[in-house]
């Protein structure tokens, strides 16, 4: 790889890092808050 190259595949690293790192935050919120939804119905439900 030029060295030229190498600032562009840094970034490209970290913009990845960091969008993966929300992702995860968001997937993990959106776990957390299904989960307990689902535990209130089956509360309601009396399952």
């Amino acid at each position: 790889v030029p060295f030229r190259h190498l600032p562009t595949i840094r970034s490209l690293l970290l913009t990845t890092g960091f969008v993966l790192r929300k992702a995860h935050f968001f997937i993990g919120h959106w776990c957390v808050t299904s989960t307990k939804y689902v535990l209130r119905l089956a509360e309601l439900l009396g399952v």
